[in-house]
């Protein structure tokens, strides 16, 4: 108590700077450790890697993390056995505590079976408990970047530098984020922080005590994620060193001379080094062994992301991201100024090599040199080092105001924690609706309720992988995944004639259709909601989500697998239609639309209207390409044919394809949008739009159809032919559009007036 009241108290006066301090690091803890429990569902790819490989070292008393199934030097091994270690000696023997406590007989009943119990039971069905225990110890570790960032901003600069870094820390929403999961991103950061603290107090005193410690700093780093950035500012700091010892040869001999090789600080360097590499293959006992099988894995991995495989070019979303979500807006342009203070201002030159070391060379590689920064959680271990460079232009100008205004240093303190305050007001609550919505029960359980109260005997249902089944018997389940977009058709109408009365879907899937934009070199700035809108993918699920009927979703801040239930209404079948327009093509009166000026079109080679036996009677529209890129635009057939809100419209036409199409490559819809009377912005997706389902068969001419209630306030109406790659010939014949002359159900024009899903529901931001 005595050493607590005195930190508080230095010199009998208390600290309004070490309270704040210790608030901060309150702050960065209690945010990281709230929401790992229940937090992300256990569907990330990457987390089995680290815990349950590290369970399945203690359930099967073994050392060698190769015999699991999930591992294969994704990795290094010291997150492995760390958390089998703690699993062994903490959390299993607290849990066996706990049942003894508060189940006693569950635990005297296995008495004779302890080890079946603790594997079955206290570990958990596929580790789920040991998943939970890992994100724990993660997120433990992760805390301490917060620390670590105050103390690197104030040997760097000074203490209110070191203050408004580690409060940026605590409170980003990416670090917290990736705090929370099992994967070595948000602990990586942390132990690269340690090599660059421990590497600033080598050049400052390069004593053979702080050499060993960066060298074990070092093989904490490599042995968590290999970040080969942490070796570079080792080598630097041993450079620096050397550079700063007074000698009057010059360099070039001085580094040549036996006197130089043999100097106490070349010793201290090797005996760093060589205890860096003994300690990492500690970490890694049975690497040599496996050696084969790590090169492949990383030669895989090389080629996942692109490392190093040309062409070159720079990934923009992701810089996006950062300036969005990942740093904000406000941050973004203070690290930005913040580069400019450390080029300009002499005395930061050292700082700032250090900082580059961890941030530039980095980005260069996640940006240019590969496809990595498309996963942004890569960009956990560069933000702590950016955020101190934005931190120090934010103090550097407030003291300058400061100065110029008042020398009094009363609220100084409080007026600039009430700045950072405003600066992170968006990583603040996007930190706090993560953890608020993580400490929920996933969506699964949300969604398992509602199928089990609403899904009946005899009903067909539509699911994909991930979606819980209803307890209800005699339910007939229709699976498919993301590859079966293609090979089934997932509109209303296709649904319709399925019989299929309720669709299920993980969003987490259906949203993979759109994930390509976040590696695009083309795509320059925020999602392209115009392209995903005026897909194929885009305009189904958009047109189906007029039906849901049941939505479990957090928002975009906390991620995890949201679902969505959807009611397919049924056919609309009447004979009562008037027709109000037939386009046979006659005549050439038709234009194509490009949906985006910035991406290519890849659009058809010819679309002409012609007089042949290709056609059903004398003309017909004939599309003709030869492109497999995804096409962005739309070939209007007719633009603007005046409708009546609250009409339900119907359009006909007949289509067909030169050669046979199979069901994995159907191609070719039409479609409707709605326009209101004030906007006529036919280039844009409309108010509302519907499509047919897709043509593949034989080549012979099939009759499509798409019918919508027009919504309130639509005026025009416009009817599209739209293929989502020209590799095709299609033939267009007979297009007729008709209103039905009753009028629709409540139901129906209740569905046209809904809100359809948000796109940043359904488009994804980023790359977990």
């Amino acid at each position: 108590m005595r050493k607590i009241k005195s930190f508080f108290y230095p010199k009998g006066q208390f600290s309004v700077f070490r309270t704040v301090l210790v608030l901060i690091f309150l702050l960065g803890f209690v945010l990281r450790i709230i929401g790992t429990n229940p937090g992300y569902p256990p569907t990330h790819p990457d987390e089995p890697v680290m815990y349950a490989t590290s369970a399945y070292l203690v359930v099967n008393n073994t050392l060698d993390p190769f015999l699991a199934p999930t591992y294969r030097f994704q990795y290094p091994g010291l997150f492995i056995y760390l958390y089998a270690f703690l699993f062994k000696f903490i959390f299993i023997p607290l849990s066996v505590f706990t049942y003894a406590v508060l189940l006693p007989e569950e635990v005297s009943r296995n008495i004779y079976r302890m080890q079946e119990f603790v594997n079955n039971v206290v570990v958990g069905t596929g580790y789920i408990n040991a998943m939970f225990w890992a994100r724990y110890i993660t997120a433990f570790v992760s805390f301490f970047s917060v620390p670590l960032t105050y103390l690197i901003g104030k040997r760097m600069f000074n203490t209110y530098v070191g203050l408004l870094a580690a409060f940026f820390v605590a409170v980003n929403y990416r670090h917290v984020l990736s705090s929370h999961f099992s994967l070595p991103d948000a602990p990586n950061a942390t132990l690269a922080l340690l090599v660059l603290y421990v590497s600033l107090l080598v050049y400052k005193n390069p004593t053979l005590r702080n050499y060993l410690i960066l060298g074990i700093s070092l093989s904490l780093s490599l042995a968590t994620k290999l970040y080969v950035f942490s070796i570079i500012a080792f080598l630097l700091t041993h450079l620096l060193v050397l550079l700063k010892k007074k000698n009057k040869q010059p360099v070039f001999k001085r580094f040549f001379s036996l006197h130089f090789l043999l100097s106490r600080e070349n010793k201290n360097f090797l005996y760093a080094g060589c205890l860096s590499v003994v300690i990492f293959f500690l970490l890694n006992p049975f690497l040599v062994s496996y050696l084969h099988v790590a090169k492949r894995t990383h030669q895989l991995n090389n080629l996942r992301y692109g490392l190093f495989y040309p062409p070159f070019e720079i990934i923009f979303p992701p810089l996006w991201y950062l300036y969005e979500i990942g740093f904000g807006e406000m941050m973004s342009i203070l690290f930005l100024v913040g580069v400019l203070l450390l080029i300009v201002i002499r005395r930061y030159w050292i700082n700032g090599i250090y900082l580059s070391l961890f941030i530039l060379l980095p980005c260069a590689i996640l940006f240019y040199f590969s496809h990595g920064a498309a996963y942004v959680r890569n960009f956990t271990s560069i933000v702590p080092f950016a955020i101190i460079v934005g931190a120090l232009t934010l103090w550097t100008i407030f003291d300058k105001v400061w100065g110029f205004f008042t020398r009094n240093k009363k609220y100084y303190l409080f007026t600039l924690i009430v700045i950072a305050c405003i600066v992170s007001y968006g990583q603040v609550v996007n930190s706090l609706k993560l953890d608020y919505f993580a400490i929920k029960p996933w969506n699964s359980t949300c969604i398992q309720q509602w199928m089990d109260e609403n899904i009946k005997k005899g009903d067909v249902v539509a699911v994909n992988n991930l979606v819980p089944k209803s307890k209800n018997e005699g339910v007939s389940y229709v699976v498919f995944g993301n590859t079966e977009n293609y090979k089934n058709d997932f509109t209303s109408t296709a649904l319709q004639e399925e019989k299929i009365d309720y669709v299920v879907a993980d969003i987490e899937y259906l949203r993979g259709r759109f994930n390509w934009w976040v590696s695009s070199s083309d795509i320059y700035w925020g999602q392209p909601v115009a392209l995903f809108d005026n897909s194929f993918d885009g305009l189904a699920l958009k047109e189906l989500s007029r039906y849901i009927v049941k939505s479990c979703i957090r928002p975009w801040q906390s991620p995890g697998d949201n679902y969505i239930a959807i009611k397919i209404p049924p056919p609309v079948l009447s004979n009562d239609l008037e027709l109000i327009n037939d386009h046979n093509f006659m005549y050439q009166s038709l234009k194509i639309i490009k949906f985006s000026s910035l991406y290519p079109s890849f659009g058809p080679d010819e679309v002409v209207v012609i007089h042949s036996s290709d056609c059903l009677v004398d003309s017909c529209l004939k599309i003709r390409g030869k492109s497999i890129s995804p096409a962005r635009n739309k070939i209007v057939i007719e633009d603007r044919i005046p409708v009546v809100a609250g009409k339900r419209y119907v359009v006909k036409g007949k289509i067909r394809s030169k050669n046979e199409i199979g069901a994995e490559s159907r191609d070719g819809f039409l479609r409707i949008d709605y326009y209101s009377s004030k906007v006529i912005y036919s280039t844009k997706r409309g108010m509302l739009a519907s499509i047919s389902r897709r043509y593949y068969g034989d080549g012979s001419w099939k009759e499509f159809q798409v019918s919508q209630v027009a919504p309130n306030g639509a005026a025009y109406m416009q009817v599209s032919f739209q293929v989502e790659r020209y590799d095709k010939t299609f033939f267009l014949d007979e297009v007729k559009v008709y209103r039905i002359q009753q009028d629709p159900s409540d139901t129906e024009i209740q569905a046209s007036n809904k809100k359809e899903i948000d796109n940043v529901v359904l488009y994804p931001l980023s790359l977990l």
